[in-house]
This record gives C-alpha cells, structure tokens and sequence, in this order.
C-alpha cells in the first residue's frame, strides 16, 4: 500500500464516522507512526513508520491504519470536549477509552490490546 493509498483508507474510515479532518502524509521529523495535532486538527501519518510498526505487531497494514486513526479520533474527541492534558498516559489512556465506542464488537479484543501495546510503549519512553 503507498502512502496515497493510505491517506485514502484514513480519510475514508474518518469519513464513515462523519469526521471531517485533515488527513497529512509526512514522510520526515516525526518519531510516531501516526499522531493528531490539535492545533491543525489533522491527523498526521508517516507511511514507512506505519509500515514498520505494522510488521513489528504482526498486523496487516489495513488494520493498523484502522486502530490507529480510531485512536487518534479518540484524541480528537478529547480535544472537542477540551479535555487535552499535558500528561501523555493520561491522553492515551483517554484516547484509548474514547475510540472503544467507534469499533465494532468483533474487533474490540484486538483493539485493545493493540492501545495496551501502544500505552506500553508510552510507559516504556516514560519510564512510568
């Protein structure tokens, strides 16, 4: 999948869900494979860190775009509701329990144990 394929599947999940942001491909400076930037209200992506992420958690490239950019409308929801915090755990954590709401039954499970990865790897560069 290229990156303007990518760029597409995000737009289209967020579209199904009747979100209307900004969806930017970057492809230099960023560490995280996709993230949200409440100041642009964008969900922003770098397609060879979600690639490689993807690998790492032995899930196909289609379901990582979808648990990712659900966990980022979870940060976006948090931003609406003007609830963003400078706390990381707290923010991912909050994300996490918001996007639960936008995914079907049958791929909760995976779901979260994708955003315990993803919390994990927080704690981890936190040393928390």
């Amino acid at each position: 999948m290229n990156q303007f394929d990518m760029r597409d599947y995000i737009e289209n999940i967020c579209s199904n869900l009747n979100f209307d942001l900004k969806i930017k491909i970057q492809v230099y400076k960023m560490y995280f494979p996709m993230r949200y930037e409440r100041a642009t209200n964008n969900i922003i992506f770098h397609p060879e860190r979600v690639s490689k992420t993807a690998n790492k958690m032995n899930i196909p490239i289609e379901k990582f775009l979808l648990f990712g950019t659900l966990h980022e409308l979870g940060h976006h929801i948090d931003n609406m509701n003007g609830l963003m915090s400078t706390d990381k755990i707290r923010n991912e954590t909050v994300a996490w329990e918001n996007s639960r709401k936008l995914i079907s039954d049958d791929l909760l499970e995976e779901y979260d144990e994708f955003n315990k990865i993803n919390l994990n790897s927080y704690r981890i560069k936190l040393n928390r």
